[in-house]
């Protein structure tokens, strides 16, 4: 783990899950937490080797990965944490994590480890789309939905820290099929992104990259291909029920599956690219047998 300097005291921790950091005099402000105490320990520890404060703390969405070590700062330091609206009230909840990618059903042991819940944090104020004065910074909240439901990521002289809003390509190719709550939120966060004008960009998995257009257009690209392998499937079935619609999916991009928080995670995944056909006209959702089920709709799409 090392702090990666970019200018006007805009730096980032390049780790699996990146983390943000912006300095400017006394304030500090860290964009993530990472997935645990001990990442959180460790970035807290080379900012004071470098006498740099840290004050705040901005959560991009709440997924574990990217606040789990949120607790251990907020027992360590006096640090204000900010979230959108939305994502800290599972932050504050984080069982809601796992109850979710359950189905709202209490989840078994296996999906509430760090990975899937962390441990409850504190709240202290709202992130809203806009220009925000933070500790004397001045930031840029965009909202990026699509892989989390009110994901922001946050733009600082002329950087923007994306959050999960892309991924690097070698993160494609490794999953596959990545976790996304509404493809077509997704999509057009990425169009958003497009049209900014910036001096480089960060996703939360990948590369800093001052020529990001071409790694946007890959994951609108990766996004439209899936979408139209999916739309196949069903398609050649005429009609399949939700399960083996996910199963088929997983096989068809090389998705093999073996225990239950993967399985939460992808059928949360195939769910967003379903509904988004669906959403186009493309697929209907249907109850027949006692199983949900999609039929194949002749229609356009609109994508």
């Amino acid at each position: 783990m090392t702090l990666q300097p970019l200018n006007q005291g805009c730096y980032y921790f390049d780790l699996p899950v990146n983390i943000g950091y912006i300095n400017h005099e006394e304030t500090g402000i860290l964009i993530d937490a990472g997935i645990d105490a001990g990442t959180a320990k460790k970035v807290a520890s080379i900012l004071e080797k470098e006498e740099m404060p840290l004050t705040h703390l901005l959560v991009t969405h709440a997924h574990a990965d990217h606040f789990g070590g949120a607790a251990w700062l907020q027992t360590h330091y006096n640090i204000m944490t900010l979230a959108p609206p939305f994502e800290g009230a599972v932050m504050q909840n984080p069982r809601l994590e796992p109850v979710y990618l359950f189905q709202g059903t209490e989840p078994p042991r296996v999906m509430r480890t760090k990975f899937l819940e962390a441990e409850p944090v504190r709240v202290d104020g709202k992130l809203r789309e806009g220009r925000m004065d933070i500790g004397g910074i001045n930031v840029q909240v965009l909202v990026l939905g699509g892989h989390s439901h009110a994901q922001v990521g946050i733009e600082v002289h002329g950087h923007l820290y994306a959050a999960d809003s892309y991924f690097g390509r070698e993160y494609l190719n490794k999953h596959k099929i990545p976790f996304m709550v509404d493809v077509k939120a997704g999509l057009h966060s990425l169009r958003k992104i497009l049209k900014t004008t910036l001096k480089g960009s960060l996703p939360g998995h990948g590369s800093y990259e001052t020529s990001f257009d071409d790694t946007v257009r890959y994951n609108i690209d990766w996004h439209k291909r899936l979408l139209g392998e999916l739309e196949e499937i069903v398609a050649k079935n005429e009609k399949m029920t939700f399960e083996e619609a996910t199963a088929a999916f997983c096989c068809k991009e090389g998705v093999e599956l073996n225990d239950m928080p993967s399985w939460s995670l992808y059928r949360t995944a195939a769910g967003a690219y379903l509904q988004a056909l669906v959403d186009d006209g493309q697929l209907q959702w249907m109850i027949e047998d006692n199983f949900l089920k999609v039929h194949h709709q002749e229609s356009q799409s609109v994508r």
